[in-house]
């Protein structure tokens, strides 16, 4: 075989693409869903069995058990299937196993947890068995990447990400990566600069509201959603148009999903729910020592300034069915907490929509997590489910597929 028709055999081809109008093909599905368990803060009776922090997050393993990560606590909650509290992993500190402001986690297909600590610039990463028992940790901090969030894939091979790099001017460089687990960049996904904050500016009256409102702007159609499935298959779109690539977990792009859709107006109510919501993320992402510098009225003055548009992204979220469909979050109202997704199958066919439950959101997804707090696994659905008083419950459906009445 020449080495021309062996390079044509091995080059990946550009990835089949399916386009959806703005109605379902065939008959109209929708999702139903029935209660099985929940699972709220302090329901042990013990008050230190809470979970607070905006990147507070569930996963579940092959067996049923239930983890929660307590951002704001420094720990790992486990529950069995029942709901019975288990025990307590980790707690805060610099030593192996403990965590020091927890960004992400995952529980990876050998039952194995990945956990993404933000260590000054630099992520931290630190693995367990899948009996909690502390294994490894290990700090990157020879790539001059910074991750400002971070999801691996089942295998652990890959993650998918908010990247930033810093020049000598202190001007970052942001954009979504996929990447190895090294962080060596597989594929990027636009980049924009970002000015940082130096002791100088830091000093200036109105910084912190010019500052914030720089990467606020970006919020409306520069947000890099990521997602892996199950099978270790990633979904990628940005939320400036209705595309979604889906990879193979080799990352090799092979499906491009696109949808028609009409622009949704931002409401006054949730204009004015907004600015809370970002608050309790930015401080999030922020060290100890800036998160007094960020106050309320300052995230509602860059609010002001950041100028959005008065129409809501074309996508704000990504979560991955177990038999290879999609959910997409076609609209979020920060105010009622209310979602609507698109339905996709596994060929990237269009098949309806469906309200979920009040799932808990990140309005900035792709630079402080990864939108819903909704996943599905071995024929569940769980949900981390937000109320008025913004505390999060951690509940399991049953779903079945049905036409829409």
């Amino acid at each position: 075989m020449s080495f021309f028709l062996f390079a044509l055999l091995m080059w990946p081809g550009a990835p089949a693409e399916i386009k959806n109008g703005l109605q379902p093909a065939g008959k109209a599905m929708t999702l139903t869903f029935k209660e099985e368990l929940r699972i709220a803060p302090g329901a042990t009776g013990d008050v230190d069995h809470l979970w607070t922090g905006a990147r507070a997050a569930a996963q579940v393993n092959d067996s049923g058990q239930i983890f929660i990560l307590d951002q704001g606590g420094n720990r790992i909650l486990e529950f069995d299937a029942e709901g019975a509290f288990v025990a307590e992993h980790s707690r805060r500190g610099e030593g192996p196993g403990e965590m020091n402001n927890p960004a992400n986690f995952n529980i990876l297909a050998d039952n194995s947890v990945a956990l993404i600590e933000n260590k000054g610039f630099f992520p931290l990463f630190s693995f367990f068995d899948a009996d909690m028992k502390f294994v490894d940790r290990k700090m990157l901090n020879d790539k001059g990447l910074i991750l400002l969030s971070g999801l691996f894939s089942p295998s652990g091979k890959h993650i998918a990400g908010f990247t930033m790099t810093i020049d000598q001017n202190a001007v970052g460089t942001v954009g979504g990566a996929l990447l190895t687990r090294d962080l060596d960049v597989v594929k990027r996904f636009g980049e924009d600069k970002v000015e940082l904050p130096t002791p100088q500016r830091m000093a200036e009256p109105a910084f912190w509201e010019n500052y914030m409102a720089k990467w606020f702007r970006l919020a409306p159609d520069r947000q890099c959603y990521f997602a892996f499935a199950p099978d270790g298959k990633v979904f990628q779109a940005t939320n400036a148009a209705y595309e979604i690539t889906r990879y193979t977990a080799a990352l090799q792009p092979e499906l491009t999903i696109i949808k028609e859709y009409k622009p949704i107006s931002v409401s006054g109510e949730e204009e004015a729910a907004f600015a809370d919501a970002v608050h309790d993320e930015v401080l999030s992402s922020m060290t100890a020592d800036i998160q007094s510098f960020i106050t309320e009225a300052k995230v509602a003055k860059a609010v002001e300034l950041a100028d959005f548009p008065p129409r809501k992204p074309a996508l704000q979220g990504l979560v991955p069915m177990d038999d290879g469909g999609l959910l997409v979050i076609s609209d979020y109202s920060v105010a009622t907490r209310k979602a609507v997704a698109d339905i996709f199958d596994a060929e990237g066919k269009f098949r309806g929509q469906v309200a979920l439950p009040p799932v808990s959101f990140n309005v900035f997804g792709s630079y402080f997590g990864f939108g819903p707090r909704m996943f599905f696994k071995k024929g569940k659905v769980y949900v981390m489910e937000e109320d008025e008083n913004e505390e999060m419950s951690l509940v399991r459906y049953s779903y079945k597929l049905v036409e829409a009445s």
